[in-house]
């Protein structure tokens, strides 16, 4: 059968968005066949969309629609290829948007580095353009089609895109495309295309299943007739998980005892599984008399009644949420640095594998003289330095990328370590040496608990240079607050930003030290990366000098944490990688998300090395990010509910869980890939796949309950104004 030349034009976009759709997988690097039925549904139903938007008119009218949609369906392929390769995720237009001026401003070499090394993405993207440009007119002229045709073209889009529909909302599919949806994963696994379509529905209408609360209702341990009566019921695991076990949802699986998770600094571990095969017993122990009683991490919360007075079934499913999660417990570390002073402190791309005993002593000593977390993470949560920043701050899970952290303006964070010490009468700054409007800081970090937001352009200015070292803004800062006790700072560095180049200062300075100590251990990029890594160590060891100067180093708390992994390493032509220098630093390529996102949590105090030294201690089992706050919260001895944030307190009998927000976590039972649905158990381990599901349920909670308390102000709401 001869197609007619005058439907030659048709068939252009469907051409093209399956064209689009294969180039950003072989520059996104997301594999080339892995779930190709998606994009090829999804690109030829917006390519027959867009075929029957330019059969309508005349044939002038036509052409420069389609020369007009063809540019711009590049640029917009073009742009999220461009992100997926400087921030390794694809990101919704919105959240470019919100960025796109400060980016600009505060990172113009770097851009200029990404449209140069873009070239041969830039031009292949827009070769559909620049052809039809050139060659359209005279082999593929366009005509205003028949009303049959037209009609054919839009049957053809629905024909193609409920299919799409119907096979990704459905089977294996079904979790990533609803209920566990996020951009990058969407773009990534059903095309682009796809991720565009179904970021505009849910920004119109709500994703439900994503925001769904299963509420667990803990059975009495007290009525005999209780099917699955459990120990430590209200008292004992992860609050959430607890109330399940309780429910009867995980039954025949044990809970921890307190602490379970903290061995002492030998190496020799007191850790329980909480998976195992041994039954709950029947009872709950009374305390013997000598036997030390602790408090609940609780408060008085108006849940009643706030649901009485309401319409708002959502807020009402979210306190029944909360009532049904027993708080954690306090325990011999609580308040154990009660009134002392807090430096926290966000390291940019920090890793494990900078502490080194020879090569940045003092990050050494500062990790292993305080209490030392040999399996933590902190998961690449989506939106880069401000996720980071977000998660480790608020201890709950940012889901909505790079625009999370500025969703906080005007909202009550009543937890932060900012806002609960600032309420003791603590005062203290947060700093950057960085722009003071990258990432809208200027209108969220006062919010934070902080009496002023300084930074390059609010009081770093007499500084020597753009981007100056941590150790100068330390430097600078420290003196302004020393003497200002107790106090409460906030610290997000910035030396080890990337790219990570030969002829930058801090590689100049320091390569033949780092080379002097790592040898040939390393390829050339992995060392510089080392050496802008040594101004953060230049910096701590001048800070903990001043402290001790000046006594106080007992009294005083410095915690850090990394804000992502340092994918500055990665292969990537915008970072100028030739080939991939994180497997380099790490010793192999991470083939997931704990592999990949495996990172370090610094939490020491000068009272550890001396009067509570004997306290000091290892917790080996999983911790990540989000458990930064609520241990804090507890070692501060500060009145915080438990039930409110999505982290543990790691000395708390709470269960250990990393959850990452594409819903894959780590356990002390084992590590849930959900990007291809198998849980890897660990060793000894012996849960059957009532856990896992029970699991992916729980983490379904927290990180639904994490959106809700930010969408809906909820702390304002049970707490009032901060």
């Amino acid at each position: 059968m001869k197609i007619p030349k005058t439907l030659y034009h048709t068939f252009i976009f469907p051409a093209a968005f399956l064209y689009f759709e294969i180039l950003l997988r072989l520059f996104g690097k997301t594999g080339l066949f892995s779930h190709l039925i998606y994009p090829v549904l999804f690109g030829l139903g917006a390519g027959c969309l867009f075929s029957c938007i330019v059969s309508l008119f005349s044939d002038r009218v036509n052409r420069m629609i389609s020369l007009i949609l063809l540019f711009a369906s590049g640029l917009i392929y073009l742009v999220e290829c461009m992100v997926k390769q400087s921030m390794q995720y694809y990101m919704p237009f919105s959240s470019i948007f919100s960025v796109a001026g400060s980016v600009v401003g505060g990172y113009t070499q770097q851009v200029m580095d990404t449209i140069l090394f873009g070239l041969p993405a830039i031009v292949l993207f827009f070769l559909p353009a620049f052809l039809y440009l050139v060659f359209g007119r005279k082999y593929v002229p366009s005509f205003r089609q028949d009303r049959r045709i037209s009609l054919l073209l839009l049957g053809t889009f629905f024909l193609f895109t409920g299919t799409g529909i119907l096979a990704a909302g459905h089977g294996s599919s079904a979790d990533t495309y609803k209920k566990q949806y996020r951009f990058d994963t969407a773009a990534c696994y059903f095309g682009l295309a796809s991720g565009l379509q179904l970021d505009v529905f849910y920004s119109l209408f709500g994703n439900s299943d994503a925001d769904t609360l299963v509420v667990f209702v803990p059975t009495d341990s007290s009525d005999p007739d209780s099917e699955n009566p459990s120990s430590n019921a209200g008292n004992s695991g992860d609050p959430e998980i607890t109330a399940a076990v309780s429910g009867g949802a995980l039954s025949g699986i044990a809970s921890s005892d307190i602490g379970n998770d903290i061995s002492e600094a030998d190496g020799n571990s007191g850790e329980t599984p909480y998976g195992g095969a041994a039954a709950a017993p029947e009872t709950t122990p009374e305390p013997t008399p000598t036997e030390k009683v602790y408090a609940k991490n609780e408060m008085d919360l108006p849940l009643d009644e706030i649901s009485a007075s309401t319409a708002d079934e959502t807020l009402r499913s979210m306190n029944e949420y909360v009532k049904s999660i027993p708080a954690s417990t306090q325990n011999d570390y609580t308040g154990l640095f009660a009134g002392k002073n807090l430096i926290l402190i966000c390291a940019e791309a920090l890793s494990d594998a900078v502490i080194d005993e020879t090569l940045t002593p003092t990050l050494y000593r500062l990790t292993h003289n305080g209490f030392y977390f040999s399996e933590y993470y902190q998961p690449n949560w989506g939106g880069s330095t401000s996720t980071g920043e977000y998660s480790m701050l608020l201890g709950i899970a940012p889901l909505l990328d790079i625009r999370t952290m500025p969703a906080t303006q005007g909202k009550n964070l009543y937890f932060t370590m900012g806002n609960q010490l600032h309420r003791l009468g603590y005062t203290g700054n947060a700093y950057h040496n960085g722009g003071y409007e990258y990432y809208s800081r200027n209108l969220t970090h006062q919010n934070l608990g902080y009496d002023e937001y300084i930074a390059l352009g609010s009081g770093l200015e007499d500084l020597t240079q753009w981007w100056p070292t941590d150790g100068q803004m330390f430097d600078a800062t420290l003196p302004t607050y020393i003497d200002q006790q107790p106090f409460s700072v906030y610290y997000m560095t910035g030396s080890a930003h990337f790219p990570y180049k030969a002829e930058d200062g801090k590689t100049l300075k320091n390569i033949e030290y780092v080379q002097s100590i790592m040898g040939d251990r390393h390829k050339d990029k992995t060392l510089y990366y080392l050496c802008y890594q040594m101004e953060l160590e230049y910096g701590l060891a001048s800070m903990v000098e001043q402290l001790e100067a000046a006594g106080i180093t007992d009294d005083t708390v410095i915690c850090i944490t990394s804000d992502h992994y340092p994918y500055g390493l990665e292969n990537s032509r915008t970072f100028g990688n030739s080939e991939d220098y994180l497997a380099d630093l790490y010793g192999s390529y991470p083939q997931n998300d704990w592999e990949q996102d495996r990172n370090a949590w610094i939490l020491w105090s000068g009272c550890l090395e001396h009067e509570y030294k004997d306290m000091v201690c290892e917790i080996s089992t999983p911790t990540y990010s989000l458990d930064i706050l609520p241990t804090l919260s507890n070692l501060f001895g500060l009145e915080y509910d438990s039930r409110l944030l999505v982290g543990r307190d790691v000395f708390s009998e709470a269960e250990p869980l990393a959850l990452w927000t594409n819903h894959s976590w780590v356990t002390t039972e084992g590590k849930y890939d959900s990007s291809t649905g198998t849980f890897y158990p660990n060793e000894g381990s012996a849960v059957g796949p009532e856990y896992v599901e029970q699991i992916k349920t729980i983490v379904a909670n927290k990180l639904s309950f994490s959106g809700k308390i930010l969408n809906y102000d909820y702390y304002r709401i049970l707490l009032g104004d901060n």
